[in-house]
C-alpha cells in the first residue's frame, strides 16, 4: 500500500492498486492527512484516479505550435481499454509499517495489442511517493511501440468528480489554472487555457485544503471540464476555463505525447500534490521544477610576485668532435594541412541552437555525406526532436536543421537545430531523450515518409556508435558545454594533432633503423566507446502494496 505520514491511495487496509474493470492499473482513491493518524478524502465517493490513452485519428491534427489543434482533437481516435491484467514491480518500494504498507515506487505494466496497423504499446505506469513523510506523488508513464508506429498518443490522468474533504465547499471546490514560478503556483492571466506551453499546473482548493495536479511535459494542459468521464475526454484542452470559484466539475491534466516509431519509447511525468491549506506554500515549493543551483564564482587567491629566476653563468662552448661522413637527418615530408570543417554560423537573436555530435558507421567517406543521406538524417534529426510536421516531409515552421561532418575512418557528424524563443523548451526536453535507438528510427521513418525506401537502406541503430549529450546556446551564449564551432574546432585540431603525430612516428622510425640499439616505439589506437541510452522495460510479476 502506497502510502507516506501526509499521502495515502486506497483506504488503508489493501492494496493501492485498483483491479476493478475500467480502472485496472490505476491508484486508488486519495486521501492526505495533517498527523498521519486521521485521514481526509480527496475525491467523489470512494472514486479512484482516472487515466485513459487515446491513438489514431487525422493525421493533419497536431499540438501546436505553429497553429493550435483543432477543437476536436482531443477526441478523436481509438480509446484503448484499460480492462487488462497488470504486471506488478515493487523493487523501488520500501515497506516501513506493517500491511505492507510504505513508500517509494509500485510500476504496473499492460501491454495493448492489435492496434491499427497491427502495432502494439506497452505501457508502464510508476507511481512514486519519494519519502516516508512527503506530500508528491510523481507518475511516469513509459510507452513503447513495437510492430508498427502508433500515432497520436494522448493521455489523461484526471478525477472524474471533484470533491475535497469534509467542508461546505467539498462538492464545489475552486479551481484554477496557471504554472510553477520560482516555487510558487501562479494562475494564467488568460480566462480559457489558450497557449502552448503554458497553463499545465491545476489548482484545485476549499478553505481547508487543497490538491495540485500538473506535467512536466511542455505539450500538456491542465483540463477543468463536466463531471463524469466523457466530459474529460471530449473537452478542447485549449478551451478549458481557467478560474472556477464554486461548481462541480471533472479535473485533471491531459498530455500530447505525438506519434511512436516501431521500437522506439517515450516518458511522459504527471504530479500529484495535496494537503491541509496552511501548508499549500511549503507543498508549493516541494512540488514544483526546482531551479538549477548556480556555481559559485571560486575567488582567487592573491598571487604572490615570483621570485626571479638565477641567469644561468655560460659555460664554454665545446670543440665538436668531428665523425667521418655522418648520416644526415632524414627530412620527413611535409604534413598536409586538413581542410577545415565548415564552422556552424552564429546563432540569430532571439533564437536557440541545440547541437548533438553523432558517429555513423555505415558510411565511411564524407563525400557520401550529401543527397538523400544528408536530408533523410538531418531531418530525422529534427524530427527526434519534434521539430517536423505530421507527415515527417518537412520541418515546421522556426525550426532549421544543419549538419557538419568530418571524416577519419568514419563518419563524424554535429547536427545543429536552430529553433525560434516559442519551439525553444520543447525542442530542448526532447533533445534529451535522443539516443541511437530513437535517432534511427525518426531516420527510418523519414525515409519512409519521403519515399526514398527504393534507394535508401533502413538505418539500423548499431550503425550509430554514439549519440552525444545536447549542447544548448541562446543567442551565441554557450549555457552547457562547447558550442557546434567549439566542437567543429576540436575535431580540425585532432586531425592536425595526429597527423603531426604520425610525422613524428616516421621520424623516430627511420632514426631508429639507423640506430638499432634504439627500442622500436609502439602505437595502440584506441577503440571508441559506444553508447546505447535505451532502457529496457521492466516486467517483474509481483503480489503486494
Amino acid at each position: 500500500m502506497l502510502q507516506s505520514t501526509k499521502l495515502r491511495f486506497g483506504d488503508g487496509t489493501s492494496t493501492s492498486i485498483d483491479s476493478s474493470n475500467g480502472y485496472s492499473g490505476n491508484l486508488k482513491q486519495p486521501f492526505y492527512s495533517t498527523d498521519g493518524s486521521n485521514w481526509t478524502k480527496l475525491s467523489y465517493s470512494t472514486q479512484s484516479t482516472f487515466f485513459k490513452i487515446r491513438v489514431g485519428g487525422p493525421e493533419s491534427y497536431t499540438f501546436g505550435p505553429p497553429a493550435m489543434s483543432p477543437s476536436n482533437y482531443a477526441q478523436n481516435g481509438t480509446l484503448l481499454s484499460t480492462d487488462l491484467p497488470y504486471t506488478l514491480d515493487a523493487n523501488g518500494f520500501t515497506v516501513s509499517s506493517g500491511n505492507n504498507t510504505g513508500y517509494g515506487a509500485l510500476s504496473v505494466t499492460q501491454t495493448h495489442t492489435n492496434i491499427s496497423g497491427g502495432a502494439t504499446l506497452t505501457v508502464e505506469r510508476t507511481y512514486s511517493i519519494p519519502g516516508a513523510d512527503r506530500s508528491t506523488l510523481s507518475t511516469d508513464i513509459k510507452m513503447c511501440a513495437t510492430g508498427a508506429m502508433v500515432t497520436n498518443i494522448r493521455v489523461w490522468f484526471a478525477f472524474r468528480d471533484d470533491f475535497l474533504g469534509t467542508g461546505s465547499m467539498a462538492d464545489k471546490p475552486s479551481k484554477q489554472i496557471g504554472d510553477w514560478a520560482d516555487g510558487s503556483f501562479v494562475p494564467v492571466n488568460t480566462t480559457t487555457n489558450m497557449g502552448y506551453g503554458v497553463g499545465k499546473v491545476l489548482k484545485v482548493f476549499t478553505p481547508d485544503e487543497f490538491v495540485f495536479i500538473y506535467s512536466t511535459s511542455d505539450k500538456s494542459k491542465a483540463l477543468i471540464a463536466g463531471t463524469g468521464s466523457s466530459g474529460l475526454l471530449n473537452a478542447d484542452p485549449f478551451s478549458s476555463q481557467t478560474n472556477i470559484t464554486s461548481d462541480d466539475n471533472s479535473f485533471g491534466v491531459f498530455v500530447d505525447v505525438g506519434d511512436l516509431a516501431a521500437g522506439t519509447c517515450a516518458t511522459r511525468t504527471v504530479g500529484y500534490a495535496a494537503g491541509s491549506i496552511s501548508a499549500i506554500a511549503e507543498v508549493a515549493a516541494a512540488a514544483a521544477p526546482q531551479p538549477p543551483t548556480p556555481t559559485p564564482t571560486p575567488t582567487s587567491s592573491p598571487t604572490s610576485s615570483p621570485t626571479p629566476s638565477p641567469t644561468p653563468t655560460s659555460s664554454p662552448t665545446p670543440t665538436p668532435i668531428p665523425t667521418s661522413s655522418p648520416t644526415p637527418s632524414p627530412t620527413p615530408s611535409p604534413t598536409p594541412s586538413p581542410t577545415p570543417s565548415p564552422t556552424p554560423t552564429s546563432i540569430p537573436a532571439g533564437t536557440t541552437s541545440i547541437t548533438i555530435n553523432t558517429q555513423f558507421s555505415d558510411i565511411t567517406s564524407c563525400v557520401e555525406w550529401s543527397g538523400q543521406i544528408l536530408k533523410s538524417r538531418e531531418l530525422g534529426f529534427g524530427c527526434a526532436m519534434d521539430l517536423c510536421v505530421k507527415q515527417k516531409t518537412e520541418l515546421i515552421s522556426g525550426a532549421s536543421v544543419t549538419s557538419t561532418a568530418s571524416c577519419r575512418r568514419q563518419v563524424n557528424v554535429v547536427f545543429t537545430a536552430t529553433v525560434s524563443a516559442q519551439l525553444a523548451p520543447a525542442a530542448q526536453e526532447a533533445s534529451k531523450t535522443i539516443n541511437v535507438v530513437t535517432l534511427a528510427a525518426a531516420i527510418n521513418t523519414v525515409i519512409d515518409a519521403q519515399g526514398w525506401n527504393g534507394t535508401l537502406s533502413y538505418l539500423n541503430s548499431s550503425s550509430i556508435n554514439y549519440v552525444s549529450e545536447p549542447v544548448i546556446s541562446t543567442n551565441g551564449d554557450s549555457h552547457s558545454g562547447l558550442s557546434g564551432a567549439d566542437i567543429a574546432g576540436i575535431v580540425v585540431g585532432t586531425i592536425v594533432g595526429v597527423l603531426m603525430l604520425a610525422g613524428v612516428m616516421w621520424y623516430v622510425t627511420v632514426s631508429t633503423a639507423a640506430d638499432p640499439t634504439s627500442a622500436d616505439p609502439t602505437s595502440k589506437e584506441p577503440t571508441p566507446e559506444t553508447y546505447n541510452h535505451a532502457v529496457p522495460m521492466k516486467a517483474v510479476q509481483r503480489s503486494c502494496c
